[in-house]
């Protein structure tokens, strides 16, 4: 193992002893101070952030930007302090009351495909199927920075989910899915090269078409799901049947994916306040 990683593993594992070890309030004040720091040098991500919830709804506040910032500096300290979750831990944390919609959906044998957007704290349903047991693929670019990704990659890996690059991710997930598992897709992401224009909230957007593709080559069904976070310390997990096992070969490609991308927008309109997404989501946004 190289210094690099030797170094980058040594930061992750001592910064999440420290951030779990923490009593909630003060993991509280950490984020507070964390996201304060962000929002105030951050003007290009303010910015951004503000242009794109304007598309989305009536004209944001500082304080509905903050809450943005705010948001995403819990879900960093959850990053790193969930890697010391064990199960009860997690199934404390996160609420699932829509689990049968899960299991229905597996039980024709195809997989399934979970179609998702940065809300709340996207990465904890994949930490709590885990933990019950529940096989998940899931693609991953680098994440924090150069340092820590690796760390990052290894901690979800130990948590039993399976990381795939986005370079080459298709095999793989149509693998899994063959193979009985569930495949997650983050679908307003921007690790994919490529995409498909898609309308979204009345403006066209470039954004991934492997959801539909996969259901189509597949018969996967493709659920919605987010993760809403209720406090500091408590998220929940909605989901819903987008389409059903082979739905998508019966409406075609297109219908396929305007359904998938209608439930995104749904989740994204209802969730406004905790999207995390800090880059210009619409060109000339505004």
């Amino acid at each position: 193992m190289g210094v690099v990683k030797v170094t980058g593993n040594t930061v992750y594992r001592v910064t999440a002893a420290i951030l779990d070890s923490l009593p909630g309030r003060v993991r509280s004040l950490a984020a507070d101070i964390s996201a304060l720091g962000s929002y105030s040098l951050s003007p290009g991500k303010r910015s951004n952030v503000r242009d794109n919830l304007s598309v989305v709804g009536s004209p944001p506040s500082s304080g509905d930007v903050y809450g943005i910032f705010r948001n995403h500096s819990m879900n960093i300290i959850e990053m790193f302090a969930s890697s010391r979750w064990d199960g009860d831990e997690i199934n404390r944390r996160i609420e699932f009351p829509q689990r049968l919609v899960l299991d229905d959906a597996l039980a024709a044998g195809k997989g399934a495909i979970f179609a998702t957007a940065h809300i709340g704290n996207w990465e904890l349903p994949a930490l709590l199927l885990g933990s019950l047991g529940y096989r998940l693929g899931v693609v991953a670019g680098e994440q924090m920075n150069s340092l820590l990704t690796d760390s990052v990659k290894r901690a979800k890996e130990e948590k039993g989910l399976e990381v795939i690059c986005p370079e080459h991710p298709y095999r793989k997930l149509y693998r899994i899915l063959q193979e009985g598992g569930i495949v997650a897709l983050l679908l307003d992401g921007n690790v994919f090269e490529g995409g498909t224009p898609v309308e979204l909230f009345g403006r066209e957007v470039s954004l991934p078409r492997g959801a539909a593709r996969l259901a189509m080559s597949t018969g996967a069904p493709v659920l919605g799901a987010y993760c809403r976070r209720i406090t500091d310390d408590r998220s929940r997990i909605s989901m819903e049947t987008v389409l059903a096992p082979g739905e998508s070969a019966s409406v075609g490609e297109r219908a396929a994916q305007r359904r998938i991308f209608d439930a995104i927008e749904s989740y994204i309109r209802d969730n406004a306040d905790q999207w995390c997404i800090f880059r210009r989501f619409w060109e000339g946004a505004a």
